[in-house]
């Protein structure tokens, strides 16, 4: 045999197992036992079972609410689409009629001044809609726009200033 440190072989360290007494009365023991740990898993399966159960018809729910929501929500838009579509079209209709009537009467100048301050105001109103969307938008800050995104006039304008800047440099140094 070989010997290890510490002079005992390592066989000889290990603990000898504990005897076994399989007495009728341990045997009995142990089977009881045994039948409650199952017993008490077979509840713990049977309330994890309900548990899941549970959280999938919750899920299942409310998916359908989610569903219901999505295709509420979908509907409302399409109306509000037809409505502003009908609007326009009933407005452009009146208005059309207006000129129409107006120069079959022989309104000629009265049609025509109509006309000029309908395009005033069509041109007044969606220069004001597009300020008003621009300025509700976050503004961003020009050294963090990247370069790319801020379009062809911002890069002849910094090849202008850096050309004039060329330029005053030579002017200065002669």
């Amino acid at each position: 045999m070989t010997r290890v440190r510490g002079g005992k072989e390592p066989a000889e360290q290990l603990a000898h197992p504990p005897r076994l007494d399989l007495s009728t009365t341990n045997v009995q023991q142990l089977l009881e036992q045994h039948a409650i740990d199952t017993s008490v898993r077979r509840e713990e399966l049977k309330l994890r079972r309900r548990e899941i159960e549970a959280g999938f018809s919750y899920a299942e729910k409310a998916l359908a609410v989610q569903e219901r929501d999505l295709d509420n929500r979908r509907r409302d838009q399409l109306r509000g689409r037809r409505d502003r579509y009908l609007f326009l079209i009933i407005g452009l209709l009146i208005v059309t009629m207006f000129f129409t009537v107006a120069l079959m009467m022989g309104k000629d100048e009265f049609a025509t001044e109509a006309l000029k301050a309908l395009l005033y105001l069509v041109t007044g109103g969606t220069g004001g809609y597009f300020a008003g969307r621009q300025a509700q938008r976050p503004r961003r800050h020009a050294t963090t726009e990247p370069a790319r995104t801020r379009g062809r006039n911002h890069e002849e304008e910094v090849q202008r200033a850096a050309h004039s800047n060329a330029s005053r440099g030579a002017r200065d140094g002669s």
